[in-house]
């Protein structure tokens, strides 16, 4: 079997172990978001995540696995690693959002000025979606530019 085709197979079998983090996020992460926030910073966040951020969080193995496949790294085990610090960044980056969203976020959208001044909404619709992006392309990048030190092709 191609190694490029085993590196994207191995992807799409940690996709499926990133079910259960979405999972988990769902249940116990959002659900409980907006309780956190109430009882550390005095601030109820009112957040959407859309469904490309969902889909990002599930299949964000797959993603760096095609892009190991494209970077031509031929060993699993790099597709692990990397995998494993795309979960650790991508994680890093979703803690930094929810601190940028502690200090940043307004309630001027909201639909009443009746509504508590504590209630805080997000800036725009995908402001997940862009700190997820970071976190899965901080690993990606390098691999490319290495490939680019070695005479191929920068993409």
């Amino acid at each position: 079997m191609n190694q490029s085709l085993k590196i994207i197979l191995a992807g799409l079998v940690l996709c499926i172990m990133t079910q259960a983090l979405m999972l988990f996020i769902d249940l116990y992460v959002l659900f409980h978001l907006g309780e956190w926030t109430m009882e550390i910073a005095n601030k109820f966040l009112v957040f959407n995540w859309t469904i490309t951020d969902k889909n990002l969080i599930r299949w964000f193995p797959l993603i760096v696995g095609v892009a190991c496949a494209l970077a031509n790294v031929k060993d699993i085990q790099a597709l692990i690693k990397r995998v494993f610090w795309t979960l650790l960044t991508v994680l890093g980056c979703l803690l930094l959002a929810y601190i940028v969203a502690l200090f940043t976020w307004t309630n001027e959208q909201a639909d009443s000025p009746l509504l508590p001044q504590y209630i805080k909404y997000q800036p725009f619709v995908n402001y997940w979606t862009l700190f997820i992006t970071f976190g899965i392309l901080i690993p990606i990048v390098p691999l490319f530019r290495s490939r680019g030190k070695r005479g191929g092709i920068i993409i």
